[in-house]
């Protein structure tokens, strides 16, 4: 799992740069808790604040970002609503100086402009 993480008081932002591949949870796929839990699912028996949310997705969006504070499960992805932009770019940034600094192989989640390379 590549998988990145930055987070502050507040907020959680997670960088999955390989969120093209079919999500399962790494450690505990083939989990007989795990497989009742996704046929529930399917039946849709699940509490609604389940179903809608990265637990049962084939796919894992590129960049997650959860209110701690408001969302303590993280249950509730804000990553590109407009009203958590400027948050989600502050994060993005964060991760980013992150990434460079320690030469992370992972692509960059956002493009580094020529100014910000030279200032590196």
């Amino acid at each position: 799992d590549l998988s990145r993480v930055v987070f502050n008081k507040k907020f959680k932002f997670i960088y999955n740069p390989l969120f093209q591949l079919p999500y399962n949870p790494v450690d505990f796929a083939e989990n007989k808790f795990w497989l009742e839990l996704v046929q529930l699912n399917k039946e849709n028996k699940l509490d609604r604040r389940f179903t809608g949310t990265t637990l049962f997705t084939e796919h894992r969006p590129m960049f997650e970002l959860f209110d701690l504070e408001k969302d303590p499960g993280e249950f509730v992805n804000l990553a590109g609503k407009e009203e958590f932009l400027e948050i989600e770019h502050q994060m993005k940034a964060a991760l980013q100086r992150w990434m460079i600094i320690y030469r992370d192989v992972v692509p960059l989640p956002i493009p580094v402009s020529k100014k910000q390379a030279n200032a590196l």
